[in-house]
Formats: C-alpha cells, structure tokens, sequence
C-alpha cells in the first residue's frame, strides 16, 4: 500500500483477512518502484507477477501464467494483454513470437530487442516504408511473470529515479540472466488507458519528461556496461529520438528557454547520444527526421567546442 488515500489499504486488509497467504505491507507514498522493490524484498514464493490496482486481470492470469512456466521450465513468460480505452472500446495484443526460447543467447538475440528499443535496422526499415513501431513489444510489468531465482540471479531492481519506462529496465535487467523463455498468447491482463495518473503527469510536465530522458539514458547505460557494451547497439537510436524530441519541447517552449536549452545541452553533452546522432541512418523518404538529425549533429558539436574552448580557458588561467 504505497500511501494510498482512496480506500486501498482497507481494501487490502479486507481481502488478507479472508486469504491467510496475502500479506499487507503499508508504506509511506514512494512511487510505483520503491512499492515494487519493497514487495520483491518480502517475497517467498517460487515465482513473481505485478498488477496494478485499477487495472484487471483474467481469472486464469496467474495459473495461466504459472503452468507455462513450470511446463517448459521457464525463469520468465509474457502473456498477452488487453487494452480498454476511455470510451469502452478494447483491443487485444498478443506476444508476436510464441515459440517458448531455450537459451539465454535466445532471448537476447529475439526479444531483449523488442523492448530495449530501436536500433539502426529498425530505423533503415523505417526509411524503407515500414513502420517504425513494427517488432516491438511493450514491456508492461504485469505482463511478465519471473522466477524469483532469476530475479535474484539478476539482482534486479525498479529504478526509482525512473517515472516512466522502469518496467522495461527491470525486464532487461532480468532477462539478461534468464536462461529460459515462456509465452501466453491469450490476453490475461486488461490495460486501462488513463488520462490521470502518475505516468500521464510525468508526460505532461515536460521539465521532467526531460529529467527522465536523462536518467533513462543513464539506467540504459548501466545496462550495456553490465553486459560488457553488447547492448547499445539495440538502443541507439532510441538516444536519437529522445534528443528530437527534447529539441521539440525546447523549440515549442514547452520549457523556459534556458531551461530548454540547459537539458538539450546535457543530452548531447553525452558521448553515447552523439554517437547516435552520427549514425543515425537519415533518408529523404523522412525529411523531418533528416532535418532534425543534422540540426542536433551541429548542436553536439557547437557544445562540444564551446565545452573545450572554456576548459582550455580555465586550463590557462591555473
């Protein structure tokens, strides 16, 4: 119960009283991560599944997500999920690939990358005609179940200096370890949009959008130090588009202009992101990408000389 004021924690209670196995934990308001991270502490079982509180799930979620796991002994399986929108209207989505994987150079090679992001081929099929969305997979917590000894294999944790995106760390940073791979084709989860809520506040706040592109940089990094730099390939140009899109809210001044310009500068001051910048496929089939691509490769440079000319400055006055 991560602080809730809306009746959650008597609900909780309720259902504990009548379910000797379900254990309260009451928390001060922490965020989603520090809330998930407190439960992986007190977790005893054999397996792990998140679901969020106004969210639903399909009666045979966890068995359905459980006997796949246990039947091809698998440290993790994804499942498909639904998706509610305001109005009532729905969709399914189902895992592209159900082939259960049995190896950890497997799932490296086949989903690691649907989740972590795009990568230079993913953007010259782009430029090709085909969509740029194609081959991923939304890393939604509650769709995964684990094997909590991969889990603690992994060492894995919620970053919680992430508002968004720190479900697909944690599932990278696990399957990373894991060795074994189960899928569910049917939709065991029901996603409801939601206008409110804390990830729909990070979007709209655009100060700390860019605050969490930035520590989203740095958890992706801490990821591809871990496996010995093999990573940053499935992601590059993941970096690039981040920094379009902090370009977007600086120019739009959906930011004060120094403030803007400030993130910006961080963003590109980072070696990873301008590498991407550099190789970065640009086509004329995708002008608006083109124009903003070589815009920030003359930003990143700009900084990178005003940076060298004030350190040889300071350099000198010593």
């Amino acid at each position: 119960d991560d602080g809730s004021t809306d009746g959650t924690a008597e609900a909780l209670r309720a259902e504990a009283a009548r379910h000797p196995a379900l254990r309260v934990i009451p928390l001060p308001h922490g965020g989603v991560s520090r809330a998930r991270n407190a439960a992986l502490d007190a977790a005893r079982g054999e397996f792990v599944l998140f679901a969020d509180p106004d969210d639903e799930v399909a009666p045979d979620f966890v068995s359905g997500i459980v006997s796949a796991m246990r039947h091809n002994i698998s440290d993790c399986c994804v499942c498909g999920y639904r998706t509610v929108r305001a109005d009532g209207t729905f969709f399914d989505t189902a895992p592209q690939d159900c082939a259960a994987l049995g190896s950890h150079e497997e799932i490296v090679r086949r989903f690691l990358p649907r989740i972590l992001g795009y990568s230079r081929d993913d953007v010259l099929r782009w430029n090709a005609g085909g969509a740029l969305w194609s081959g991923r997979e939304m890393a939604y917590a509650c769709r995964f179940g684990w094997r909590m000894e991969a889990v603690r294999r992994a060492r894995a944790r919620f970053d919680e200096s992430l508002a968004l995106n720190e479900d697909m760390v944690f599932a990278a940073e696990c399957l990373c370890s894991c060795r074994s791979m189960s899928f569910v084709r049917e939709p065991l989860y029901v996603v409801r949009e939601r206008t409110t809520g804390a990830s729909a506040s990070v979007r709209r706040d655009a100060a700390e959008y860019c605050r969490n592109k930035l520590a989203l940089l740095a958890a992706r990094q801490r990821l591809d130090a871990a496996q010995g730099g093999a990573l940053e390939p499935l992601f590059e140009c993941s970096l690039a588009f981040s920094a379009l899109e902090i370009a977007s809210l600086a120019a739009r001044l959906r930011l004060p202009p120094t403030k803007g310009l400030q993130f910006l500068r961080e963003y590109l001051g980072d070696a990873a992101v301008r590498r991407a910048l550099r190789r970065f496929p640009i086509s004329p089939r995708r002008p608006l990408a083109a124009i903003g691509i070589t815009a920030l490769r003359a930003f990143a440079a700009a900084f990178s000389r005003r940076d060298n000319i004030l350190r040889s400055s300071a350099d000198a006055r010593r």
